[in-house]
């Protein structure tokens, strides 16, 4: 996905969190970010 498009469309684009997991912890450190588009 071209980052132009995400900038061109922002109204279209639906973030989605995905947890990132420690592996010694078991615990949630941070979030990854995707984007999903609804134009394509």
């Amino acid at each position: 996905m071209d980052p132009l498009d995400i900038m061109m469309n922002k109204n279209q684009v639906i973030p989605y969190f995905l947890p990132i997991i420690s592996a010694d912890k078991q615990q949630i450190i941070g979030y990854e970010v995707q984007a999903y588009c609804r134009w394509r």
